[in-house]
């Protein structure tokens, strides 16, 4: 007892079904990249933790190295210390 339907209707619902298929496939893929990209993502924030921790960076070394960057910063040690304490408290 199946229920008999004109053509055209037979044909809507055929493309109803090709555009659920494709909006699916559309649908799966965007979820495969976004799972590479909340990875991604994962990933690099375990590494920014794993990097060097402010308390191990000697105020006297970022000095030099600033002097060397920059010749004519007139930063001084007490400059560095005070913006490494700034940045350690998260005083903005």
């Amino acid at each position: 007892m199946g229920v008999s339907l004109k053509p055209d209707t037979e044909e809507e619902i055929a493309e109803l079904r090709r555009r659920l298929e494709a909006s699916d496939a559309i649908i799966s893929a965007r979820n495969q990249e976004m799972s590479y990209i909340l990875l991604k993502v994962s990933e690099d924030k375990k590494s920014a933790t794993t990097g060097k921790d402010l308390s191990e960076i000697e105020p006297a070394d970022l000095l030099n190295r600033l002097k060397g960057k920059r010749k004519k910063s007139k930063a001084d040690l007490a400059d560095v210390e005070a913006i490494l304490e700034l940045i350690e408290g998260r005083i903005w």
